[in-house]
C-alpha cells in the first residue's frame, strides 16, 4: 500500500505531465508572483506559492484560459518596498500582464502604484493597512484580505462585551505603515467608547533589530516590551505584528504567564505562524481572519480547497493560501469571462461581479476595490485536538457591515480609457 506522501507525488506528477502535454502546442499567458521567500515573513511567501501553484494547475486544467495555459515567475520582495518595486518592474518588463502576492502593507502599497503607473492589475496579497484600499488605492489594484478597520470592529464589538467599554489597553506594535495603522485604528475604535490607552511601544520589523542593536535584540525578542506593558496592569494586551515577530511576542507572552492576568489579542494571525507559536502559546488569544479552514464543515468550496490543498502539501492551509487561491481565481473567471488579458477589459468584469468560491458570495467593490465578504473572530482552544485545530471561530460579522462606507473611505480611483462618466 502506497503511503500518503507517495499517492501525493504521484497524482502531482501526473497532474503537471497532463498539463506539459496539453499546453505545448498552446501559447503562454505570463503573470508575476510577488512574495517574500526570505525575511520574517517568509513563512507566509511559502503559502501563498503552495496556493498560487494550486490554483494555477486547476486553471491551467480546464484549458479554458484565452490566450493559453498561465505560466508564472516569481521574485522575492523580502517584506521590503524598494526589492518589491524593483522586482515588480522586472515582471513586467519580461511580460507579466498581472501580479500577484505580498505579505506586508507597506509592500503591497508600493507595488500597487507601480502596477498602476505600468497598466497592470495587481492582485494584492496580505495587506491589512486601511491604505491599499484608501489613501493608496488604485484602479488596477484588488485587496481580497480584510482591512485593519475590519479587524478593530470586529474585535471591539468582542472585547466591549468581555472587559467592558472603559477597559485598559496596552499595544506592542511593528514600527512601520502597518504596525501603525492598526494601532491607531484599533485606539480610535475603544477610546471613542471610553477605553484608555496604559502603554504603547513601537519595535522594528523583524526581532533582530537593526545591526548595531542586533545580537540583543534578538536574545531579549519582546520581553522588555512586555514586561513593560504588565506593570500598567492592562485588560487588554495588544500585540499588532506580524510573521515570526507574533510568533515570538505570543511565545514569550505565555512565558510570562500575561494570558492568565489579560485578554491577548493578536489583531490579524495566519495557520502557518499559529502552527509554529503552538496551542500554549495561543490558548485564549483572539483574532481576525477573513478565512478559517473549519470553514470547510459549513461550505462545499472551503471543503473543496481544503481537500485539494491538503492533498499536495500535507496540511491545512491557511489564510495566505486562501487569498492567493481567490486571486488567481478570481482573476482567470474575469479573464475567461473578458475573452482577453487586456487589463481595463479585465479590471471592469472583477468590479462588483458576484462570485462565490470558498464560502458565501462575495464581490470586489467598484469604487475602492475592497473585497467584500464576512470577517471571522477566532480564540485558541486551551486543548486543542490536534496541531492543526488550534482555534475556534467566535464570531462573524458580514462583509457589508464589517467594511467601511462610503463616506469613511472616499477615495476615487483612476479613470480608465473608454470609462464614461457617471
Amino acid at each position: 500500500m502506497r503511503s500518503l506522501n507517495e499517492t501525493r507525488n504521484i497524482v502531482t506528477l501526473t497532474v503537471l505531465l497532463a498539463l506539459f502535454l496539453s499546453q505545448s502546442a498552446l501559447a503562454e499567458v505570463r503573470i508575476g508572483l510577488t512574495i517574500p521567500q526570505t525575511g520574517p515573513y517568509a513563512r507566509q511567501g511559502e503559502e501563498q506559492l503552495k496556493a498560487f501553484e494550486l490554483a494555477i494547475n486547476q486553471v491551467n486544467s480546464r484549458g479554458t484560459l484565452p490566450g493559453g495555459f498561465i505560466s508564472y515567475e516569481i521574485i522575492n520582495t523580502q517584506s521590503k518596498p524598494d526589492a518589491a518595486v524593483a522586482g515588480a518592474r522586472q515582471l513586467i518588463d519580461r511580460g507579466a500582464v498581472m501580479l500577484s502576492g505580498g505579505a506586508s502593507s507597506a509592500v503591497a502599497v508600493a507595488i500597487s502604484a507601480e502596477a498602476q503607473r505600468r497598466g497592470v492589475v495587481f492582485m494584492a496579497g496580505l495587506t491589512n493597512a486601511n491604505s491599499t484600499t484608501g489613501a493608496d488605492a488604485h484602479r488596477h489594484t484588488f485587496r481580497w484580505y480584510h482591512t485593519a478597520h475590519q479587524n478593530a470592529k470586529v474585535l471591539s464589538r468582542i472585547l466591549f462585551d468581555r472587559l467592558g467599554k472603559d477597559a485598559r489597553y496596552a499595544y506592542i506594535y511593528a514600527d512601520y505603515s502597518w504596525g501603525r495603522n492598526v494601532t491607531q485604528t484599533m485606539r480610535n475604535f475603544v477610546e471613542a467608547q471610553g477605553a484608555t490607552t496604559t502603554y504603547t511601544a513601537a519595535t522594528p520589523l523583524g526581532i533582530q533589530g537593526d545591526r548595531i542593536a542586533g545580537d540583543m535584540r534578538k536574545r531579549l525578542g519582546f520581553l522588555v516590551e512586555l514586561e513593560a506593558a504588565a506593570k500598567t496592569k492592562p485588560d487588554a494586551l495588544v500585540c499588532v505584528q506580524f510573521g515570526s515577530d507574533l510568533v515570538a511576542i505570543l511565545q514569550q507572552a505565555k512565558k510570562l504567564r500575561l494570558n492568565e492576568k489579560m485578554t491577548v489579542v493578536a489583531p490579524i494571525i495566519e495557520m502557518g505562524l499559529a502552527t509554529e507559536a503552538g496551542s500554549e502559546a495561543l490558548d485564549g488569544v483572539i483574532t481576525t481572519v477573513p478565512w478559517y479552514h473549519a470553514l470547510s464543515e459549513r461550505y462545499e468550496g472551503s471543503r473543496q480547497f481544503v481537500q485539494d490543498f491538503e492533498m499536495v502539501y500535507g496540511h491545512k492551509p491557511g489564510n495566505a493560501a486562501a487569498t492567493a487561491f481567490v486571486n488567481i481565481m478570481v482573476w482567470a473567471d474575469a479573464v475567461t469571462r473578458a475573452g482577453t488579458t487586456d487589463s481595463a477589459t479585465v479590471i471592469r468584469a472583477i468590479e462588483d461581479h458576484r462570485f462565490t468560491l470558498l464560502t458565501k458570495e462575495e464581490y470586489f467593490r467598484k469604487w475602492d476595490h475592497q473585497g467584500i465578504h464576512s470577517v471571522y473572530a477566532l480564540q485558541g482552544k486551551k486543548a486543542p485536538a490536534g496541531s492543526q485545530d488550534l482555534f475556534d471561530i467566535i464570531f462573524e460579522m458580514d462583509g457589508e457591515q464589517a467594511a467601511r462606507t462610503m463616506q469613511e473611505n472616499p477615495v476615487t480611483l483612476e479613470s480608465l480609457p473608454g470609462d464614461t462618466i457617471e
